[in-house]
């Protein structure tokens, strides 16, 4: 019996293992290395590889800084010909949020 069920919590965290998200070293790297605070959760369209990055913050609760975000990124997945993959390119200039002001 006690072998039964080890097999099935083998078989369970195994099926349970793409889902369990791993912070992304790269990701961390580009934050520390523009001295940006942020969170980040990247899934892939199958849902079985989750990148993220500072999920304490992720999971915390912020008003958004800017709602043009939300249309822009609806309007640049309309132009991508009926796919649903958009490109996009990560450019970090700013050092803080004070810069922008």
């Amino acid at each position: 019996m006690r072998f039964y069920i080890n097999h099935l919590f083998v078989l369970i965290f195994s099926l349970l293992l793409p889902i369990i998200a791993v912070a992304d070293e790269e990701i961390s790297s580009l934050y520390k290395q523009h001295g940006i605070e942020g969170a980040l959760i990247i899934a892939s369209l199958e849902g079985d590889v989750v990148y993220v990055h500072n999920s304490e913050r992720a999971q915390r609760r912020f008003f958004p800084a800017s709602t043009f975000k939300i249309p822009n990124t609806l309007i640049g997945m309309e132009g991508s010909n009926g796919s649903g993959r958009v490109r996009s390119c990560l450019l970090l200039q700013v050092k803080s949020m004070d810069a922008m002001i």
